[in-house]
């Protein structure tokens, strides 16, 4: 399978802007495997100008972030 779906809404805590950069660097190896990734977050943990995900697709990951569950499916079986 090429779609992967990663709901972080139940996980605790804040993360930095500086976390959001490693983690989206590290996020370099589904671009490798052609995978596409669909992350469900909740509304007001979702960075307004969405660095994470820029950097992602600034590393060729095919990624996007997504506050309901039924829009990131929607977009992975598009």
């Amino acid at each position: 399978n090429s779609k992967l779906l990663i709901d972080t809404t139940r996980a605790e805590g804040e993360i930095s802007l500086v976390e959001r950069f490693m983690v989206a660097g590290r996020a370099r190896v589904f671009a490798y495997y052609g995978i596409t990734v669909a992350f469900v977050e909740l509304p007001e943990r979702i960075d307004p100008q969405r660095f994470g995900e820029l950097v992602a697709r600034n590393r060729e990951v095919n990624a996007r972030v997504f506050s309901e569950l039924q829009a990131a499916e929607k977009w992975l079986l598009e």
